[in-house]
């Protein structure tokens, strides 16, 4: 329910939305005064929950708590969030908790029926939207209001920074963490379509350039997440994981050597059967800065064994996985040129092949011919 989505505590959130979905269903039967009383009780949490996220005037959390519905209100209307229309309405409102008021004279003053009721309805809508106005303007987008966003218009992908440049960093953390994911498996489930596919493709495109420009911090917790996931779901979430939300420059984010060595151990178990690369050489793409001494000479040997017998890699691709090694495994990788390990006898043409590639490799910068 995209009503409460500026709401980043999620069970206040869940709440709110339960209270909305009765408040919806109270009114359908008529019951008038649960609806004044439930429309009274949403309102009145709205502004205190502000008044809590924006710490009105250094108050303490106890004393935001302890106000009254009309201090509530006078101090949101301080505060700059409610306007000239809604407050009076507000004001209203607030009696309509005599609706349940044990003093027979308090519950026999109040009357009740489908117009007041539709008009407290109204209320609820118009301080949800100058509530989440204002919050916006202050904080910026929630996680939740990020993606409700993206999935109504894809092409907030190709102005990410207008809409994250004023999100709080706990809302990117947010993203990143669960979010994004979530929303990007339920859409797989459904079936594909043209809209369908375009969202899911803009998620997985603001999922990178989101982890790009957080901090060190929220990318490490990211990649704990990621590992996470590697070691305790089931395949089908860990294939999207590893497909769609990770990158081998992600490596720089996972302090734990051990961390790093599962995921590389993973990676060279899906070409475990080849001699090559097979049709993962994708899953490959710079790693070269972050193998091991144990792992470079089989990285090398698997490498040049796909540029030999096959067009699937190319003299950018090695170079740039060469250019990004330490420059002890850069000399290990051109030893393993001058000495291949293949199953396969090298004919002249392969052997002319490599050393244009070591050619290559080892020309300046400026030279090579990419």
């Amino acid at each position: 329910m995209p009503y409460f989505n500026f709401i980043t505590d999620e069970e206040f959130r869940l709440g709110l939305e339960s209270d909305y979905k009765e408040l919806q269903a109270t009114f359908k039967v008529e019951a008038w005064k649960a609806v004044h009383v439930l429309a009274g009780s949403i309102i009145e949490a709205l502004l205190i929950d502000f008044l809590l996220s924006t710490k009105h005037k250094s108050w303490s959390t106890n004393k935001i708590l302890s106000l009254k519905f009309n201090e509530a209100i006078k101090a949101c209307k301080e505060a700059g969030l409610l306007s000239n229309r809604s407050e009076p309405l507000t004001i209203v409102v607030k009696d309509f908790r005599n609706l349940i008021h044990p003093g027979r004279i308090k519950r026999l003053a109040q009357n009740v029926d489908r117009n007041s009721a539709q008009i407290a309805i109204s209320l609820v809508k118009m301080i949800i939207k100058e509530v989440r106005d204002k919050r916006q303007s202050l904080y910026g987008l929630t996680a939740e209001q990020f993606v409700t966003q993206l999935e109504r218009d894809p092409n907030v992908v190709k102005v990410l920074e207008h809409f994250t440049r004023d999100m709080q960093e706990a809302e990117l953390e947010k993203l990143l963490l669960k979010i994004i994911p979530d929303s990007y498996f339920e859409l797989m489930k459904e079936e594909s379509n043209p809209v369908t596919d375009e969202i899911i493709d803009a998620l997985q495109i603001c999922f990178h350039r989101i982890f790009e420009n957080v901090s060190i911090k929220v990318k490490t917790k990211v990649m704990q997440r990621h590992i996470w996931i590697l070691k305790n779901e089931g395949s089908y979430k860990i294939n999207f994981y590893e497909n769609y939300f990770f990158k081998n420059f992600y490596f720089e984010y996972i302090p734990n050597g051990s961390d790093r060595k599962f995921i590389k151990d993973r990676l060279f178990a899906l070409v475990s059967y080849t001699s090559g690369l097979g049709d993962f050489n994708h899953k490959f793409d710079h790693i070269g800065a972050y193998l091991d001494d144990d792992e470079i000479v089989n990285f090398s040997n698997r490498v040049l064994n796909c540029y030999i017998k096959t067009e699937e890699i190319d003299k950018y691709w090695i170079w740039i996985n060469y250019d990004e090694m330490k420059s002890d495994h850069q000399r290990k990788f051109i030893e393993t040129i001058d000495k291949p390990r293949t199953t396969f006898f090298l004919s002249d043409e392969a052997k002319t092949k490599l050393q244009d590639l070591k050619n290559t490799i080892l020309s300046d910068e400026n030279d090579l011919p990419f």
